[in-house]
């Protein structure tokens, strides 16, 4: 076996081995997502089955009987919450606006629950995305050490948080986590609102609502699957370049996942995968990329 040929397979290797860490996190957050949907759904349950009675209480008159005890309690949960748990500053910022769109009308107080609660799950998932990244830059830092020898390794390692929370087409992960989750509340702001509109009684509402809210949870869960999965092996690639580099390797050789796209079996198949470091096509080229690129030691290339 030549030498090039080994770290391919060893590459090909290290591909299975991230998709299977990618399909053990994925089942993680699929589990916290849901987790998630039962609380929403809880919330709004209780939310009528304290002010709409049994005679079909419409969501408008249900809405209207909330009484002003209960938006005292809200303001004390949001400001325990600020003052206990560690928020970022996008979370802060949504705390604020629930805090204070919440006494305009009482539909607001029921959205202002489902916000508080997106915004403390969505907190929760900024901090644990970030260990994740972290842990799978580490990852790769110690397998290339073995590859390539320590040489820089200290200072690749300081550089973590840059290339962690380094742009990428325009927006940083945690900033699109953010933008996903306001989608996610607009539309289930909507959702609300057009059950009031619709007058429907609570029994109805409560199947309507679940139903409506299981879609959207859904398409939250894949964009952030998809978030995470692409950065991950953003996160890994910006490292693994950075260390080639350092170790003066010139070239690399694209190596596709077993699924890989058309795109990057094209990528793979030009030039038979190699090229210049500086000029080899970034990883991941498109959203769920698991394609890699492995070093490449000949010198006569052409």
């Amino acid at each position: 076996m030549t030498k090039n040929n080994y770290w391919l397979k060893r590459e090909q290797k290290w591909i299975k081995e991230r998709q299977k860490s990618d399909a053990k996190y994925v089942k993680q957050m699929t589990k916290q997502y849901k987790a998630l949907q039962d609380n929403l759904e809880r919330q709004i349950k209780q939310f009528y089955a304290t002010y709409a009675s049994d005679t079909g209480m419409s969501m408008k008159d249900a809405v209207k009987a909330v009484k002003s005890f209960d938006v005292k309690s809200f303001e004390s949960t949001a400001k325990k919450m600020v003052e206990q748990k560690d928020f970022s500053p996008y979370a802060n910022d949504r705390l604020k606006i629930y805090n204070a769109t919440m006494k305009i009308n009482r539909l607001e107080y029921l959205k202002s629950q489902v916000g508080q609660e997106l915004t403390e799950f969505t907190n929760e998932q900024e901090q644990q995305f970030y260990g994740n990244l972290k842990e799978s830059y580490l990852d790769e830092l110690d397998r290339q050490s073995g590859i390539l020898g320590r040489h820089a390794n200290v200072q690749v390692k300081q550089s973590m948080d840059t290339i962690i929370n380094a742009s990428f087409h325009g927006a940083v992960w945690s900033q699109r986590l953010w933008v996903a989750q306001d989608e996610l509340k607009a539309k289930l702001d909507t959702l609300l609102t057009r059950s009031m509109i619709r007058g429907i009684n609570p029994k109805q509402l409560v199947r309507y609502v679940r139903s409506n809210i299981s879609k959207e949870i859904k398409n939250s869960t894949a964009v952030a699957e998809r978030l995470m999965i692409t950065e991950t092996a953003r996160v890994q690639d910006q490292l693994q370049t950075e260390l080639f580099k350092k170790n003066n390797v010139e070239y690399v050789k694209w190596v596709a996942e077993p699924t890989a796209c058309d795109i990057c079996l094209e990528i793979a198949a030009e030039n038979d995968g190699v090229y210049p470091v500086d000029k080899a096509p970034e990883v991941p080229q498109h959203p769920r990329c698991r394609c890699a690129r492995s070093a490449w030691f000949e010198k006569e290339i052409y």
